[in-house]
């Protein structure tokens, strides 16, 4: 196992337990460079179908923990949480602009 699959699972192990109350089916951790070009970290989180109400608060807390987690660690690269429903939509505050990234499929 490579040290980004270890990083994404353990991203995916601090993510997880914030989401599940609002529907988190699986996610997919990507690493390469986001729109700007500058060194990002990407999940993209799916939503079972018929989740119940999507919280905001409890994205930006899984954001914030994450960004957390990969700075202390010493990992300077940016974090985007991406959401990501069944029906394909994508709340309007959303990075909706496809970053060049390198995927790992989450478990």
């Amino acid at each position: 196992m490579t040290d980004d699959q270890k990083l994404a699972d353990a991203i995916i192990d601090v993510i997880k337990p914030l989401l599940e109350p609002i529907g988190f089916e699986s996610a997919v951790v990507s690493f390469g460079d986001d729109h700007d070009g500058d060194p990002s970290v990407i999940v993209t989180v799916t939503y079972r179908k018929n989740p119940p109400p999507f919280d905001p608060y409890r994205s930006l807390e899984a954001s914030g923990r994450a960004r957390q987690f990969l700075r202390d660690r010493g990992d300077k690269r940016l974090f985007y949480l991406e959401t990501r429903f069944q029906d394909g939509d994508a709340p309007s505050n959303d990075v909706l602009v496809p970053p060049r990234r390198r995927e790992r499929a989450a478990r």
